[in-house]
């Protein structure tokens, strides 16, 4: 796949680097992402290069992985955890996502 070549020049890996932290948890190494990104199979679902994945978590490091490896295959639309009902519904019907990952 293209995509494979393309995910491997986005991110490398450098075992022992912390490229995600927070203030509450352990960082996220480059590696670690880099395997994260590697393993996403995000194909199992049907998901093709054009489709949109709707992404509903909330924010800090997760948000950033998982942006991140849906980018590196596929259109990402981040939507706001922090929206009312209604404001989540009017997203689901404008942005067209094939599948959503919520947390």
């Amino acid at each position: 796949f293209a995509h494979q070549k393309s995910r491997h020049a986005i991110v490398s890996p450098v075992p022992t680097d912390s490229a995600l932290s927070t203030p509450y948890a352990r960082g996220i190494s480059h590696s670690e992402i880099y395997d994260f990104v590697k393993n996403f199979d995000i194909w199992r679902y049907g998901i093709r290069a054009n489709d949109r994945v709707g992404v509903l978590v909330p924010d800090g490091p997760e948000l950033g992985l998982c942006m991140f490896a849906v980018m590196a295959f596929c259109t990402c639309a981040p939507m706001n955890p922090n929206n009312t009902l209604e404001e989540l519904k009017s997203d689901l019907g404008r942005i067209n996502a094939k599948v959503f990952i919520i947390s």
